[in-house]
């Protein structure tokens, strides 16, 4: 693959969202949008019923991403964040 060009991938399955703003959290409709408390800590959970990344299938996938923002947009970046891959 060349440098630049687009990865082709779909992915179907079920998303876990919780975070610390109020509900629907604005900072995930749009990241231009201001977090409820002027910063946004989140977790999303994420099982793949079905899906691929390139060549890589992810069916059967499990992750959880961890994330902090410390400002009210999220599109200021600086976040810090984890992400747990089970060992499939």
């Amino acid at each position: 693959m060349e440098l630049g060009m687009a990865i082709e991938w779909s992915a179907e399955g079920d998303l876990f969202e919780g975070c610390s703003c109020n509900l629907l959290c604005p900072c995930h409709v749009s990241f231009r949008q201001p977090a409820t408390n002027d910063f946004c800590d989140t977790i999303w959970a994420v099982s793949f019923d079905k899906g691929t990344y390139g060549d890589v299938d992810l069916a059967g996938l499990k992750v959880a991403i961890f994330f902090h923002c410390p400002g009210a947009l999220m599109v200021d970046g600086d976040w810090t964040t984890v992400l747990f891959v089970d060992d499939q």
